[in-house]
């Protein structure tokens, strides 16, 4: 080749290797615009609200794999950046679900997912059983309140109505025109349990039903099979009103003028139905369904340390349509898109797995992003992965959870497990320095989040969370409330606290704090007594089995261990984690409590003396 075209080509290639370096400089910056793209498309309608198991989980799954292709990390877990776990996602109906309302002469038989939609199963069937209308189903001390007072269903089937009293009154005891914890589906059936009701059967009352229909919430939620049927101890159905109604008003009843009453003055108006009797059963099967945790990974270059890992995760999963996971039980079975719920982290966990990829300075640790699927369901991918890392689990460092970072407010954000490594501290408020956000750190490493898992195998961890807001597990948490700019800015914070870790000469030993903060959103209304189990979420048996029991707590000092499995907790039979947070909700600090947990085949009595939480 003559001279002038080598200097010619080699002039090229310089010009080639300075765009390209000055593209990867790029690429070394979060921006606005690119992390809101991401959360864009995962909280789009299209893919209807991420639910487990179904085919627009597997489409963000994709999504989710193919920008961490292109950002070219290495593929790692089970195959082509996936590692799959199984899990129960939804019920399939069996012949013989049963639904009929008799008065008199008449019989009203229900049609299955037309007329009447299961809701949680357990207990024997209902044959030929009285009907006790038990209004709102709500027990509520603190609103002076209680549609059960006076009233017996125990051995029989309790009508009652969906939501709360004076719903569109500011000045209503329960929380205004917020719904409270009482409208929840699952606090209604397990309130009809804890009375003693064989079954329980839950309507839309006719003073929502037009202002509902109206604005084109379904009145039943579609029976999928990712629908999901709990196991509760008790049978229990969502009807339609109509059907209904024209039974009670075969029986003598009004159930409009029982509502008009129960919402003009708060005072029951629960009463046996003369002459109505029930028939009803539940017949459901579990649907197992393979999910993806999704995996990359960007090798760390020091020879010394590259194979300690530093794992960066965010959940892509959410709540699908919602059904009984909603925190507006008027719209279940409408689009939930979690755009904050968590959108916001995977699209921060994606940008940096990218800018930390294409930079030119490279870790010396190995870092491992996951997007775990399952959080929704308790954290079972999170602890699917924790137990069955791609690498030795005593090689991971640190652990970084990104949950919910895209309501950024005032600058102000939550970071939990600041006290599980001595060291976390000062890197926070090192790496805080150009940023000037106003970080609230919470030293427990425990709470509702992927982290959690991490930290109950003795790894440090820190959590990122932006704050809760009205829309969380509503059809509202859409992308375009979303704070890019804070979002953006969070996910740099993150990676400067991850380059940070990287940087120690030695790794960061776990510590272990024994009084952890309360799980995001949960309010404080006076003192909560405190257990100190932390639930097995894979568990699948009839008891509440703990994953872990914290140092300190009064579980621990009873004598209580992992893998215990609580069966009775003081009067109460605990047949799953809804009867076990019934149960402790009920006591205060400085009860005693006497409780029986099977170990193996050993069955344990302990007492237990809760205290306060602090």
């Amino acid at each position: 080749m003559p001279n002038a075209f080598r200097y010619l080509a080699a002039g090229l290639l310089a010009v080639a290797g300075l765009l390209s370096a000055c593209a990867t400089a790029q690429k070394q910056e979060i921006t606005s615009a690119e992390y809101i793209d991401h959360v864009r498309f995962l909280a789009s309608d299209a893919l209807q609200g991420r639910g487990n198991g179904t085919p627009s989980m597997e489409q963000a799954a994709r999504y989710i794999r193919a920008e961490f292709q292109r950002a070219g990390l290495i593929p790692t877990g089970d195959a082509n950046y996936y590692q799959y776990l199984t899990i129960t996602v939804g019920s399939r109906f069996e012949p013989d679900n049963l639904f009929t309302i008799s008065s008199g002469e008449s019989e009203t038989e229900f049609s299955l997912g037309e007329q009447y939609v299961p809701v949680s199963f357990g207990g024997a069937s209902s044959d030929n059983l009285p009907l006790v209308f038990a209004g709102y189903g709500i027990t509520a001390p603190e609103a002076d309140y209680d549609d059960y007072e006076g009233i017996d269903v125990k051995g029989k089937v309790a009508l009652i109505m969906a939501l709360e009293p004076q719903r569109d009154d500011v000045d209503s005891p329960f929380d205004g025109t917020a719904d409270t914890q009482h409208a929840q589906i699952q606090t209604k059936v397990l309130n009809a349990r804890k009375h003693g009701a064989a079954a329980l059967i839950i309507v839309r009352g006719p003073l929502h039903h037009r202002e509902l229909e109206a604005a084109g919430v379904d009145e039943l939620p579609e029976l999928t099979e990712s629908y999901s049927v709990a196991e509760m101890g008790i049978h229990a159905v969502m009807a339609a009103l109509a059907p209904v109604d024209t039974a009670l008003q075969s029986a003598g009843v009004n159930l409009r003028e029982l509502q008009q009453s129960i919402d003009a003055d708060l005072h029951p108006r629960s009463k046996i139905i003369e002459g109505a009797r029930i028939a009803l059963n539940v017949d459901v099967k579990p649907v197992r369904r393979r999910v993806a945790n999704v995996l990359g990974l960007i090798k760390g270059s020091d020879p010394e340390v590259a194979d300690e890992i530093i794992v960066v995760g965010a959940h892509y999963d959410h709540i699908g349509l919602g059904h009984t996971n909603s925190m507006s039980p008027d719209l279940a079975g409408s689009i939930h898109n979690g755009a904050d719920d968590n959108a916001s982290g995977v699209a921060g966990l994606i940008e940096i797995a990218e800018m930390m990829s294409l930079s030119l300075r490279e870790p010396r640790r190995t870092i491992c992003f996951v997007a775990f699927a399952a959080e929704e369901m308790g954290l079972l991918g999170s602890t699917y992965f924790v137990n069955n890392p791609p690498f030795p689990r005593e090689k991971i460092v640190a652990m970084f959870n990104m949950d919910m970072i895209g309501r950024l407010r005032n600058d102000s954000l939550l970071v939990g497990g600041a006290g599980t490594a001595q060291e976390f501290p000062e890197l926070l408020e090192k790496a805080n320095r150009p940023y000037g956000l106003k970080l609230i750190l919470d030293k427990s490493g425990l709470g509702a989040g992927d982290h959690a898992a991490f930290t109950l195998k003795k790894i440090p961890v820190l959590f990122f969370f932006s704050g809760v807001h009205a829309d969380y597990h509503r059809p509202s948490d859409d992308w375009d409330k979303i704070n890019s700019r804070g979002g953006a800015t969070i996910a740099r914070f993150v990676a400067d606290n991850i380059r940070a870790v990287d940087g120690l000469k030695n790794r960061p030993a776990f510590v272990e704090v024994k009084d952890p903060e309360p799980p995001r959103g949960q309010r404080r209304r006076g003192p909560r007594p405190w257990f100190g189990s932390v639930p097995d979420f894979s568990f699948q048996g009839d008891g509440y089995r703990f994953q872990s029991v914290m140092t300190g707590s009064p579980a621990a000092i009873a004598g209580l261990q992992a893998g215990d499995i609580l069966v009775q907790f003081g009067d109460k039979e605990i047949k799953n984690i809804h009867d076990y947070t019934t149960a402790l909700g009920s006591l205060q600090p400085g009860d005693e409590v006497n409780v029986i947990v099977l170990r193996g085949e050993v069955r344990i009595e302990a007492k237990i003396l809760l205290v306060k939480r602090r």
